[in-house]
């Protein structure tokens, strides 16, 4: 009996010190679980509304860039047909010879800085006039 409980005593010790040891391993890996738990590189909240404002922002941007290429785009293709529409309409000018188109009626000559336009009077009439300054 006495020998029974010494040895029971014994095994009773050895697995006190394997409990003890075990306790402390997981003493240690529940601190380190604690530890990269608080570690954890969460956010703030004011972080997150920032971010969510830079990004509304540059939506805002990009939308109000791409409208202006599309402006650009419009007054690019209005110019062109502008141009294509002057262009026509000095190519028939040129085309027809007689300067229809220039300001001229047809079958007019050029009396620029002739004296075919004066009167027999020797005054140049008002309609062809209104380009000369006025006589103080």
């Amino acid at each position: 009996m006495i020998v029974e409980r010494n040895t029971e005593q014994q095994t009773f010790e050895t697995n006190m010190v394997f409990v003890d040891e075990q306790k402390g391993k997981a003493n240690k890996t529940l601190k380190t679980l604690k530890a990269e738990q608080e570690d954890v590189d969460n956010p703030c909240i004011m972080d997150y509304i920032r971010l969510k404002h830079e990004v509304a922002d540059a939506e805002k941007q990009v939308h109000d860039w791409r409208r202006k290429i599309e402006l650009l785009v419009m007054e690019k293709q209005r110019a062109r047909a502008m141009l294509k529409n002057v262009a026509g309409l000095t190519a028939n000018a040129a085309v027809s010879g007689n300067g229809a188109g220039m300001g001229m009626s047809l079958g007019a000559t050029p009396t620029h800085g002739s004296n075919a336009q004066r009167s027999r009077s020797g005054v140049i009439p008002a309609a062809s006039a209104s380009h000369t300054r006025p006589r103080v």
